[in-house]
């Protein structure tokens, strides 16, 4: 007689990434929580299957819900309003949520809400410079405004603005933002702070003559920086046919 025990086995198709949309609508129903979850999160989950999801009982399957850069627009549209903060939160940062419903989550005027969608790329560019001067002298200032300045989105006259913070943490992260304008890479070449000057030199953007001021800059680590960027000119070893 066999006394094993009767069970369910689990069906480790949820989180293959090869498993077809049918299969994992199939699995929506499933008991076990950690198996919708996985559908939530799979690419090939088909939109009527998220929607059903995004209604789950359980956050976690809707914060994973939340999470996957293939849901559409209705999808994160009802998360966004949902009752788990966390669910709304990851909201914010997913790359795919439309532009209107980042601005949504935006007037909510929460801190941490803020802070994601500051480093969100797809967050409009205009909420990123209202974002960038709404904490201007609060604590809050490093973290929201820290992901604007890293943000490839940010428009350049707000990336212009944040190079003249008095903040050097601020500086370097747009001396190393690529969407940074050369001009104001240029500026951040002059930084009084070593270590801002050192990242501006790996800029793709510095101009040739920021680069070549860099590349004799006193400080020794700018100017190996400035050596080691594609555009540095080296000059001819003055020794070579002595």
């Amino acid at each position: 007689m066999d006394d094993a025990p009767d069970f369910e086995p689990r069906p480790y198709s949820a989180w293959d990434p090869d498993t077809p949309a049918d299969e994992l609508r199939r699995l929506i129903t499933d008991p076990d929580d950690s198996v919708r979850t996985a559908v939530a999160a799979h690419a090939n989950a088909p939109a009527d299957a998220l929607i059903r999801l995004a209604s789950d009982p359980v956050w976690g399957v809707r914060w994973s819900v939340a999470g996957n850069t293939h849901a559409g627009g209705k999808v994160l549209g009802m998360l966004a309003g949902d009752t788990d903060f966390t669910v709304r939160k990851t909201v914010a940062q997913n790359p795919s949520t439309p532009p209107e419903i980042l601005a949504k989550l935006w007037r909510r005027r929460h801190g941490l809400l803020r802070s994601d969608l500051a480093a969100n790329p797809s967050t409009p560019p205009k909420l990123l410079d209202r974002t960038s001067r709404a904490y201007r002298y609060l604590p809050f200032e490093v973290l929201i405004r820290g992901d604007v300045a890293g943000n490839p989105a940010a428009p350049p006259r707000t990336l212009r603005r944040l190079a003249r913070s008095c903040c050097k943490s601020l500086r370097a992260i747009v001396a190393g933002n690529r969407s940074t304008p050369p001009e104001t890479v240029a500026r951040l070449a002059r930084d009084r702070v070593p270590a801002v000057r050192r990242i501006a030199a790996t800029h793709a953007a510095i101009p040739a003559a920021s680069l070549a001021a860099l590349a004799t800059d006193p400080d020794e680590f700018v100017r190996a920086a400035a050596a080691a960027h594609p555009g540095h000119s080296h000059a001819p070893d003055s020794t070579q046919g002595a």
